[in-house]
């Protein structure tokens, strides 16, 4: 149970790093916006993966 947390945790946080990189109004730079997403795709690729439409709409 404990391990099935966890998995959940990091999915969790790699979106809210995800959200933030994306966000506008914070003004990120490059390479601020590209450690975000480094750190979030290590955490769950497949979380942000999922975020940015990597793995496709859907319909196929």
């Amino acid at each position: 149970m404990s391990h099935a947390l966890l998995s959940v945790s990091f999915g969790f946080a790699a979106a809210a790093l995800q959200r933030i990189a994306t966000d506008p109004q914070l003004g990120l730079t490059d390479e601020q916006y590209l450690y975000l997403r480094e750190r979030a795709g290590e955490m769950d690729l497949s979380v942000v993966e999922d975020l940015t439409g990597a793995n496709g709409d859907g319909a196929s």
